[in-house]
């Protein structure tokens, strides 16, 4: 499941970079063209490759109510995330999407027709509290995200 995981995490860092809009390109045969694959069915390899842009007629398939095991990635000169053994949960999938990767380029749909860039597919906040719980001070990250209407 950690690699599941990562796949979720390279797909949302790519995505900050993509810039590029995707082609239109008649719907009947993009599809024909195009290999659908569940997240749940990918392989290591099929993962790396998909990630590495090496497939873009792959489309991966998020199905609702998939559950991911969740994994934090935090570092940096000013933060930098101390790695605990310790078991953070887990992801839930509330709505069935997809992604493909078309060489540098992630792109994600939710009716496998319109193709956007991660920041247009998605909206949401993100916050960070500094509390205090039982005389321990600590650091709450956290994000709400929406699709994009």
């Amino acid at each position: 499941m950690r690699k599941y995981m990562i796949l979720a995490c390279t797909m949302v860092c790519l995505s900050i970079f993509a810039d590029a809009a995707i082609n239109s390109e008649n719907q009947e045969t993009f599809l024909e063209n195009m290999e659908i694959v569940n997240l749940c069915d990918l392989t290591e390899d099929d993962l790396l490759e998909v990630t590495q842009g090496l497939h873009p007629d792959k489309i991966i398939e998020f199905s609702a109510h998939t559950t991911l095991p969740i994994d934090f990635y935090l570092k940096g000169d000013l933060i930098n995330l101390v790695q605990n053994v310790q078991n953070w949960g887990v992801v839930e999938i509330k709505q069935t999407f997809y992604a493909r990767c078309t060489g540098k380029e992630l792109l994600f749909s939710s009716d496998l027709t319109e193709w956007k860039p991660l920041l247009e597919f998605i909206t949401g906040d993100a916050f960070a509290i500094l509390t205090l719980q039982d005389g321990q001070t600590f650091l709450a990250i956290g994000t709400e995200i929406s699709r994009c209407q």
